[in-house]
């Protein structure tokens, strides 16, 4: 139920479509942050474990490993929690590869939007007008940035027009300013999708 699209843009940016993985050992790197960066020790300590226990797990060689300088492996770019945690085997083979196996990314960060509440057939935003909405309702309305916070009706009441289809959706909603350059922002309603 997660678009194509929206997968295909995470492994865009994450990693410019496979272009840069990382080239930095894992092993290296989470023991390094695990050990000798205080303020986020208890973190990247529980990442080396889940590392470890994937390693493990897969029987990869954990010094072969390579990712990002914090850590982060393959197309997705996923933390090791997150592997044990939301990586699937996409083309049933028994092993989880999320570098070279683009059956077992496409499913892994499908599983990984669902498991964050992803509701298939919820779009992700509407286009919506702030024209009629008063400057000190705007900053109200934008003050929870891309957090869906208000119902149809509490955007209504602070001078929104909404597009019909809201309505029928439910859930809350978020209204998002979209910087563009020189030209004035636009505005879009994201959902909780």
């Amino acid at each position: 139920g997660v678009p194509q699209e929206i997968i295909v843009a995470i492994i865009g940016i994450e990693t410019q479509y496979g272009r840069y993985t990382g080239e930095w050992r894992v092993i290296d790197a989470l023991t390094t942050l695990a050990f000798d960066y205080p303020r986020r020790a208890a973190y990247f300590r529980g990442e080396l474990e889940q590392f470890l226990l994937w390693c493990a797990r897969e029987r990869c060689d954990p010094e072969q490993v390579q990712g990002s300088f914090a850590g982060a492996m393959g197309l997705p770019q996923f933390m090791p929690g997150s592997l044990m945690r939301y990586a699937v085997d996409g083309d049933g083979d028994g092993h989880i590869d999320l570098h070279r196996n683009v059956a077992d990314v496409v499913a892994s960060v499908a599983n990984y939007f669902l498991a964050h509440g992803w509701k298939p057939g919820l779009p992700t935003h509407h286009a919506v007008d702030v024209g009629g909405v008063r400057a000190d309702d705007l900053q109200v309305l934008l003050a929870p940035d891309i957090l869906p916070t208000f119902s149809a009706t509490a955007l209504r009441e602070r001078g929104l027009s909404l597009p019909d289809t809201v309505d029928a959706q439910g859930g809350v909603l978020a209204l998002v300013e979209l910087q563009n350059g020189t030209a004035p922002p636009s505005y879009v309603l994201g959902t909780e999708n």
